[in-house]
């Protein structure tokens, strides 16, 4: 029931006992995932670096099996990182129960909101259900409102907040539109609209796009306001913020070199 390390080398021998047994990335509260899930730990850096903070409005129109939406909720709770999981130092023959089991009991959870404030939805219902089971597992007693509509088709739940998801990249974007479509014109298509959907409905907000595509302002046509680099496992990424002001925001287009109109010469 231990996993014991050892490390050599030509003097001496290192053994180390595992006190941890999973990975602590896992929080021990995920029962589902989709294809792409992100890590816990991953999720709660992009929630700091973000700004966001318990009782400010969270949205997640991607969200998948929930991690994101999940540890924020969890913050909001009051809930400790891995307090739902079980370490390897638990199955130590010199364990005291007892003491562990006060530590924990220690901890205080904050009051339930008397409002929503953290909403996500998905275009699958599946990753709603999901979503709504990880909740459940990792012990969030408050209202979080889950839809299943597409991405494009969201509306602001209020008047300004932080926007943060993990948008499809790669194969992951075919589950979200024209199958038949090219995998380009399929992203340019998808991004397009929900570029449409920012700019018409979320004024005021300050929207963070986490992905391992760097073109990805580009195909949005907006500049952002700041990139942050992250790794998901061995994946460079970005953490893109955009502040989405109304008329202020949308890069300039290119014009086509064969549409520049040249003024013809005249003799004088």
């Amino acid at each position: 029931d231990m996993r014991i390390a050892a490390f050599l080398d030509a003097r001496t021998c290192t053994i180390y006992l595992d006190t941890s047994g999973e990975a602590l990335f896992k929080r021990g509260w995920r029962l589902e995932t989709g294809d792409a899930p992100l890590r816990e730990n991953l999720a709660a850096g992009l929630l700091r670096v973000s700004g966001w903070k318990p009782g400010m409005v969270l949205f997640d129109p991607m969200c998948g099996s929930g991690t994101i939406l999940a540890e924020a909720a969890q913050m909001v709770a009051g809930i400790p990182p891995g307090a739902r999981r079980e370490f390897a130092f638990e199955k130590f023959h010199d364990f005291d129960a007892d003491a562990w089991r006060e530590i924990k009991g220690s901890v205080k959870p904050n009051p339930i909101p008397t409002e929503p404030t953290i909403f996500g939805s998905d275009i699958s219902g599946d990753m709603v259900v999901m979503t709504r089971n990880n909740l459940n597992k990792a012990g969030i007693l408050f209202e979080v409102p889950l839809k299943q509509i597409e991405a494009q088709q969201v509306q602001a739940p209020a008047p300004a907040g932080i926007m943060l998801t993990n948008p499809p990249y790669g194969e992951r974007i075919g589950v979200r539109g024209d199958s038949s479509m090219e995998g380009d014109d399929l992203a340019k298509a998808f991004f397009s609209e929900f570029s449409a959907t920012l700019k018409q409905r979320f004024a005021g907000w300050s929207v963070f796009l986490f992905t391992a595509d760097l073109g990805l302002p580009k195909m949005l046509r907006l500049k952002e306001s700041r990139k942050t680099p992250f790794f998901n496992g061995a994946l460079e990424c970005r953490l893109f913020r955009f502040d989405m002001v109304a008329g202020f925001n949308r890069r300039p287009e290119a014009v086509p070199k064969t549409e520049v109109e040249v003024a013809p010469k005249t003799d004088k």
